[in-house]
């Protein structure tokens, strides 16, 4: 039941960024000023780790646990650059030959920290995901 009072209260709060709605308030070791950064710092100290249940891990967890896949990555990338550098990241859900992965898009850049790749705007966009709905799809696993 919970969970779907969650549900509800993301419908009316919108799909901006505006995760002020929980308490989330973990705080990296790392300090982060710039983009580069913070992209080096994921792909150099998160190592991939396939999840075959695809469940989204809240940012802090796949920096405590230094593991995840690609949607986990990219959360934690997208966290850092929302909470420290105060741009609002948009995730990306592409194919990617036969499969999707997940992808974040900064200021018309598209970071992939998983390949530890910059990519044009070319992709074959399946989905897209706010911020704050990224951050509500962790959450409600």
């Amino acid at each position: 039941m919970l969970k779907y009072a969650f549900i509800v209260l993301f419908l009316f709060a919108g799909c901006t960024s505006g995760f002020e709605y929980w308490d989330y308030d973990y705080e990296y070791e790392e300090e982060f000023v710039e983009i580069g950064e913070a992209f080096y710092w994921v792909w150099h100290e998160i190592k991939y780790e396939k999840d075959p249940e695809n469940n989204w891990k809240l940012p802090h967890e796949t920096a405590i646990l230094l593991t995840g896949d690609c949607e986990d990555q990219s959360l934690l990338f997208a966290d850092i650059v929302y909470r420290y550098l105060g741009r609002y990241p948009i995730l990306l859900k592409i194919r990617d030959g036969e499969k999707f992965h997940i992808v974040v898009k900064v200021d018309g850049v598209i970071y992939d920290p998983t390949n530890s790749c910059i990519r044009k705007d070319d992709l074959d966009i399946k989905e897209f995901y706010t911020y704050g709905r990224a951050m509500f799809i962790a959450l409600v696993r």
